[in-house]
């Protein structure tokens, strides 16, 4: 219909998006926003250069020594986020874990209990990183260097919101430091 204007809005525009932009209107026009800070200033980031093997430990003490009241662990796997839940509730820790195996219902169950505090520890892919309602996060922890950038600043955008301070800690083997220092970038 002549009548009708189709809008489409995405915080990023990967190929999948494109492909709708093309199918569903008729001269599309993009138009897109530029920050100066990509990332906010609320967030102190800082990233720890660890042996593989030592992760799960170097978790533990970033997690005793800030004692977050809620934290987000982020890995690139479904069986990473397995494990370090498996790993991390054998030390002792209030933890669950999201990712795209786990039932949808069973999720939003998950994502309750953090938000209310039964749990204060969340083990996720990046399906945790974007979309979801996730409150008062005082801390992420990249448990493993995103693939890309653009995963780390969703990532680390679920802290430090409404001016608030977060904090951002990225686990990283000296074999993910090119990762690290695209980031920096």
């Amino acid at each position: 219909n002549e009548d009708i204007q189709t809008l489409l809005f995405s915080a990023t525009i990967p190929k999948n998006v494109l492909n709708i932009k093309e199918k569903y209107q008729k001269n599309p026009v993009f138009v897109k926003t530029v920050s100066d800070e990509i990332t906010s200033d609320t967030i102190n980031q800082s990233y720890y250069v660890v042996k593989h093997q030592n992760k799960i430990e170097a978790l533990a003490r970033i997690i005793d020594i800030y004692a977050p009241k809620l934290a987000l662990v982020f890995c690139n796997t479904k069986n990473k986020v397995d494990e370090v839940a498996e790993k991390m509730i054998e030390k002792g820790y209030n933890c669950d874990k999201i990712h795209g195996d786990i039932k949808q219902s069973t999720r939003m169950e998950v994502l309750n209990k953090f938000n209310n505090g039964i749990i204060n520890l969340l083990i996720a892919t990046d399906v945790a990183a974007r979309g979801l309602d996730i409150k008062h996060v005082e801390a992420v922890i990249n448990y493993d260097v995103p693939d890309k950038e653009d995963y780390y600043v969703h990532r680390i955008g679920r802290t430090g919101r409404a001016g608030t301070q977060g904090y951002s800690f990225t686990l990283s083997s000296s074999k993910e430091m090119d990762k690290i220092q695209n980031i920096e970038r």
